[in-house]
């Protein structure tokens, strides 16, 4: 079974999709990768505040 930590540790994969983007970015400079990376900067910030409200909370 899963727990917090595992939660924690795929999220945090998650930034490695951003890392893969800025690379091929670097190759193309192409400013719809760049669009791509903003949006899941976004998504992969609000993941990871929502994930840290679930921890606080737990603990409380």
């Amino acid at each position: 079974m899963s727990d917090r930590f595992d939660l924690e540790q795929q999220i945090i994969k998650m930034f490695d999709i951003l890392e893969d983007l800025r690379l091929a970015n670097e190759q193309a400079d192409n400013p719809h990768i760049k669009a791509v990376i903003l949006v899941w900067e976004m998504k992969i910030a609000k993941l990871w505040d929502t994930f840290e409200e679930y921890v606080h909370e737990s603990r409380s």
